[in-house]
């Protein structure tokens, strides 16, 4: 668990799996550690090599907001994110698979028996109750209120995911403004720009202990960029310390039938000559 500020540098311990990784704390308590690149990554790690093609998998024939864009690029670019904070190749894993629980149709159970416990639960906290039955606009406020709390609550791991996916997000949005204007935020649920702002400061608050890092200052800079002039003086959620709520935890952790994808083997050869 992420431990916030301290007078003194510390050391962590990190477990992911059999895994163990001592993380440096500095003196406002961020996260200082060595890194290498995905590509290094997957090459080291069968198991970051496999998370890598079961997101591929997982995510085919899905597109970003723009509806042009393979949307396995965007998990992509966030373990490359995250690898640019962290060698853990648990980690690494657990930001390819982010999304795979939350837009497909693989559930928190596949994970957890293809690429551990741990993995799962840095997904877990990834992931959104979309609450499918109600209408996406009406619950836009809910549903982020729940994930920011989720979040503050997190480790300083699945911050680092979290922050890699905001990021993404936002490079995102400032190519499609240079690309379609103010057109962009008609393709989210909720459209409005100082809501998004809101949302996206907030976030920045949770991850205030990777502040060092060069995706916290990327990220800190880009929330000026776009929403700086449209939503100046927008307040922050202020998080009251509470528990995921129960029936949430029940959806995620709900037992599937039978695995969502398949899970024959994959033949590597085949695949990498894809775009992703």
């Amino acid at each position: 668990m992420f431990m916030g500020y301290r007078q003194k540098p510390v050391w962590l311990l990190v477990r992911a799996g059999k895994e163990k990784k001592r993380i440096a704390l500095s003196k406002d308590s961020e996260v200082i550690l060595k890194n290498k690149s995905l590509t290094e990554m997957r090459q080291a790690y069968p198991d970051v090599n496999s998370a890598f093609w079961y997101a591929v998998r997982a995510h085919r024939g899905q597109f970003r907001k723009d509806m042009k864009t393979p949307y396995i690029q965007h998990p992509v670019e966030v373990a490359e994110i995250v690898c640019t904070m962290t060698s853990v190749p648990s980690v690494v894993e657990a930001a390819l698979l982010h999304d795979t629980v939350e837009d497909t149709q693989v559930r928190i159970n596949d994970i957890a028996r293809l690429f551990g416990a741990y993995v799962a639960d840095l997904v877990s906290d990834e992931t959104e109750n979309k609450r499918r039955h109600q209408d996406a606009a009406e619950t836009w406020r809910l549903r982020k209120e729940e994930s920011i709390r989720k979040i503050a609550g997190a480790g300083a791991e699945a911050k680092m995911i979290s922050l890699g996916d905001k990021l993404s997000n936002l490079r995102a949005i400032k190519r499609a403004l240079s690309e379609v204007g103010d057109e962009v935020w008609t393709w989210f649920h909720n459209p409005n720009v100082s809501d998004q702002a809101w949302y996206y400061r907030s976030m920045r608050d949770q991850y205030i202990g990777l502040k060092s890092t060069d995706a916290w200052k990327e990220y800190s800079q880009l929330i000026e960029e776009i929403y700086g002039a449209r939503a100046a003086n927008v307040q922050t959620y202020k998080v009251v310390e509470e528990e995921l709520p129960e029936e949430e935890e029940e959806e995620l952790l709900e037992e599937p039938e039978e695995s969502a994808i398949d899970e024959t083997p994959l033949d590597i050869s085949s695949l990498e000559d894809e775009e992703v």
